[in-house]
């Protein structure tokens, strides 16, 4: 029913794989496209939303490349995804559930009810889920 897009998915691969390099070393762009099997040109652009929002930092020269720039305890996977996707369900009323005071139907904004509790339930279910969770279960398969 939800669906993410590739830019969540890949950019959830791509902090991944950067938690699986040794020491945290910093990966190229083609190295964590290729470990991905992402198409470089895309991930670069992933790569560049996730640095400007503090979850990897780019480190130059011939050993240089993206490293995390948190703990993966300290990156919250809700927050994540909505950092890749926006925000994950943008389906709001348009008068601010005030759809009476601008002449149109109370029942305009009835959708919002459920997608607020969709969004809720997403929340519950990932809101405290890191990426240290997701490696620990990862090593358990």
């Amino acid at each position: 029913m939800i669906r993410v897009s590739t830019k969540g998915r890949y950019g959830l691969n791509a902090v991944f794989a950067l938690s699986q390099s040794e020491g945290n070393q910093p990966l190229s762009i083609k190295q964590i496209a290729d470990g991905t099997s992402v198409p470089l040109n895309y991930m670069e652009q992933i790569l560049i939303n996730l640095r400007k929002n503090g979850y990897v930092e780019s480190t130059r020269g011939a050993k240089g490349g993206y490293s995390l720039a948190k703990e993966p305890k300290d990156i919250n996977m809700y927050d994540l995804l909505n950092i890749l996707e926006g925000e994950i369900f943008p389906v709001h009323c348009k008068h601010g559930g005030n759809c009476a005071n601008h002449g149109e139907s109370p029942h305009c904004c009835a959708g919002e009810i459920v997608w607020d509790r969709i969004n809720k339930a997403v929340k519950e279910a990932v809101g405290d889920y890191t990426l240290q969770d997701l490696i620990d279960d990862f090593n358990k398969k």
